[in-house]
């Protein structure tokens, strides 16, 4: 109402303008005819006429002008507030762009973090897996795990001919001599003390030094030593201490601990004298007692005296070498 009542005021005061112009103009126009010279105070006189015709005293142009004055105020007022709302519309939008893109930033992360999160879980899982596999691997499993299992034991110096990654019965053999040396029970199932037994590398020592072959009785494991170092360690199976009949005489079995060597070799399979089975490539160290390959060597004292080792073991034995007078100890 207030802008209607100024736009008005100023309307006034734009007709009064224009008529004071207008009968400024028109009164010089008429002296410049009739004299030429302009009267001084002809225009005064005219737009106080002209004010006068108009109803409008001084007082009233007075108020028009401060009437109009105030609405320019009015109008540069207002394109400032306009460019104030701008201006804050555009920071307002700066600051919206800004805040979408930190939002974008912090998914992103937030996104990168997540993956890595979940690759981190998959990898802790697959690796929960491998280590559940490895908790137990019994004869007869096939696989990676398997291979891996018969690689480590190659390396602490257990017979495996190869990491097939088939639990056969030669890996059942490694097995329980580590077992064996490592004092646990010998059932040839690669259980948490089993593999740790395999972590902390677990060998024997050899108690003589030197290079020969060292029978332990008590952990029942035949040792092949070269210069000091145990380089292979084989389940064993040694006399089981019973009285057995062969060819109608009473006799023990009995192993014998001392210190001997080799004397006698058979390079091929060699029956026994007393009817008690064949003996594979046996090494004689004392009297009838021999290091011979044999297809059962289970984890106890078994034999009638003699060490037995698999055909395996034995094959190796001899590839090592251990000839006529090769140390065999006994303890």
């Amino acid at each position: 109402m207030r802008r209607k009542m100024t736009i008005g005021t100023l309307g006034v005061v734009a007709v009064a303008a224009a008529l004071v112009t207008a009968s400024g103009s028109e009164a010089r126009e008429t002296r410049a005819e009739a004299s030429g010279t302009p009267s001084a105070t002809s225009g005064t006189e005219r737009s106080d006429g002209v004010m006068s015709a108009a109803g409008l005293t001084p007082a009233d142009l007075e108020t028009a002008l401060d009437a109009r004055r105030a609405a320019e105020r009015e109008r540069v007022a207002e394109r400032r507030a306009d460019a104030a709302r701008a201006a804050e519309e555009a920071r307002a939008r700066a600051e919206a762009k800004a805040a979408a893109q930190a939002r974008a930033e912090t998914e992103a992360r937030a996104e990168a973090r997540a993956e890595a999160r979940a690759e981190a879980e998959a990898k802790a899982r697959a690796e929960a897996e491998r280590e559940a596999r490895l908790a137990e691997i019994t004869p007869g499993e096939q696989g990676e795990h398997v291979a891996e299992l018969q690689e480590r034991l190659r390396q602490l110096g257990y017979q495996v001919t190869s990491a097939d990654g088939v639990y056969g019965a030669e890996t059942w053999q490694g097995v329980v001599a580590l077992q064996k040396v490592a004092g646990l029970g010998r059932d040839g199932v690669v259980g948490p003390a089993t593999r740790k037994a395999l972590d902390n590398g677990v060998v024997p020592v050899s108690r003589h030094g030197g290079t020969g072959i060292e029978v332990d009785l008590g952990r029942q494991v035949l040792l092949v030593v070269e210069n000091g170092k145990v380089i292979r360690t084989f389940n064993a199976s040694s006399g089981n201490g019973e009285s057995y009949e062969a060819l109608g005489a009473r006799y023990v079995a009995h192993t014998p601990s001392g210190s001997y060597a080799v004397y006698r070799q058979v390079d091929g399979i060699r029956e026994s004298s007393l009817d008690l089975g064949s003996l594979y490539r046996p090494k004689y160290f004392t009297g009838g007692i021999a290091v011979h390959g044999s297809p059962s060597i289970p984890a106890y004292p078994a034999s009638h005296g003699c060490i037995r080792v698999s055909n395996a073991a034995m094959d190796w034995i001899w590839s090592w070498g251990a000839p006529i007078g090769t140390p065999v100890h006994v303890y």
